[in-house]
């Protein structure tokens, strides 16, 4: 019994365990099918994931190239807009202070920089707004004669914006400084001194384009500040200009003005002043080679210490071209000018300007050029009447288009009815310009 019973217990573990084995291996197969597939599933998983972040990172240099060639084209822009110059000039003048008892002679050297961004507009298009500026000031400057020495610098900012094809805009600021060292009197002597102005003006224009007959407004704000010693100079001028225009042809405008100006001296109490004026003319070309600018009108000067001051005013700049490398031009004005420090100083100048221009042609790079001014100033608060007389020759050599070399001669004499405010005065000056 024993070895039956023992029998069936072996009989019973082999059958069980072949059957396990049999299980065994079906599941295995199965198993290694299903983690092949799995494994081939994540392959393709992460082929995709990698061919995304392949094309993400492609859009992204792309997207970064594409900036970096916007970003330059930006700054070439700008730098195509962008006008630097820099000028240095050595000048021998035989009367530096413009009298006929103290004629010193100078020689002396300045250095100017200008910057300027005008950019090409595009009047045509809708929309279009244009920023500019300008700067210039002076760098070393020094001569013999100290006390003369001056130093000025003015930065312009704007924006011009065209609304429409009709209606455009003009916002402007300037600011200008100018210092001057001038021999002072004082307890201990003669010492130097230091003068200056700050000068502030803002403002903007409006124009408009109705066919053929535009118009535009402007209202100027200007403020002029000295230093506290001097501040009795002080000014504040409000302008505001209305004018409009007639189109006789595509070229040429009749034009009206009319203009209010006050004056007003911070400082002072009886000094203060307002103009009314009103000008006609003609604008653009006037002939087949004659082209300018002529204006005509007269003033009303309102003064607040109770008296009045009419004037004719004159405004003519025209250039006349006879021949392809001859260029001629004629200013000629007529202006009350009112002082600063006391309405009493005011006087009425004249003055009459004819400049001539011409390209040799057995030199294309030279430019000579001849000029002449007359001018009559009459001063209200005495006799005295002067006739200033000025004559400058000159000639500009390109040596290429970034460089310039200048030479000029002038002479200015005065006569006046006051002996003391004649003069004489002689000037050679040599000037280089660079311009990038």
């Amino acid at each position: 019994m024993k070895f039956i019973t023992l029998g069936l217990i072996i009989l019973f573990n082999f059958a069980f365990v072949d059957s396990y084995a049999a299980i065994s291996r079906s599941e295995l197969v199965t198993y290694n099918l299903n983690f092949y597939e799995r494994k081939q599933k994540n392959i393709a998983v992460q082929e995709k994931l990698i061919e995304e972040k392949r094309r993400i990172q492609e859009e992204k240099d792309k997207a970064a190239k594409d900036g970096w060639f916007k970003k330059k084209e930006k700054v070439k822009k700008l730098l195509d807009n962008l006008l630097f110059t820099i000028e240095t000039t050595t000048t021998h003048d035989d009367n530096r202070f413009k009298s006929n008892t103290r004629q010193t002679k100078e020689l002396s050297h300045a250095s100017t920089l200008a910057v300027s961004y005008i950019p090409k507009t595009s009047f045509d298009k809708k929309q279009k707004t244009d920023f500019f500026f300008d700067y210039d000031g002076d760098g070393l400057k020094f001569g013999k004669a100290g006390s003369s020495n001056t130093n000025s610098s003015n930065i312009r900012l704007g924006v011009n914006h065209r609304l429409t094809d009709k209606y455009a805009f003009l916002l402007d600021y300037k600011r200008s400084i100018s210092e001057a060292t001038a021999s002072a009197v004082t307890g201990s002597g003669t010492s130097n001194k230091l003068t200056g102005t700050t000068t502030h003006i803002f403002g903007g224009k409006f124009n408009a384009e109705w066919g053929r007959f535009p118009w535009e407004i402007e209202y100027f704000h200007e403020e002029s500040l000295h230093k506290k010693e001097f501040e009795t100079s002080d000014s504040v001028i409000d302008t505001l200009n209305l004018a409009g225009y007639f189109r006789l042809s595509g070229k040429t405008d009749l034009l009206w003005e009319y203009g209010i100006e006050e004056t007003e001296h911070p400082h002072q109490i009886t000094n203060n002043f307002n103009v009314n004026s009103y000008k006609f003319g003609i604008r653009g070309k006037l002939a087949s080679k004659l082209n300018g600018i002529a204006k005509f009108g007269w003033g009303v000067y309102d003064f607040d210490s109770g008296s009045e001051q009419d004037s004719e005013e004159i405004s003519v700049n025209l250039n006349y071209r006879p021949l392809k490398r001859l260029m001629l031009g004629l200013t000629s004005n007529r202006k009350v000018n009112v002082g600063a420090a006391s309405t009493a100083s005011s006087s009425k100048s004249n003055g009459l300007g004819v400049k001539c221009k011409y390209l040799p042609p057995f030199n294309k790079k030279i430019t000579l050029s001849v000029s002449t001014q007359a001018t009559n100033t009459d001063f209200s608060e005495s006799n005295r009447s002067d006739e200033k007389l000025s004559f400058t020759i000159g000639a500009d050599y390109g040596l290429n288009k970034w460089t310039k070399l200048g030479l000029e001669y002038s002479r200015e004499t005065n006569e006046s009815t006051d002996q003391d405010k004649e003069y004489t005065q002689n000037k050679v000056a040599l000037t280089g310009t660079f311009e990038f």
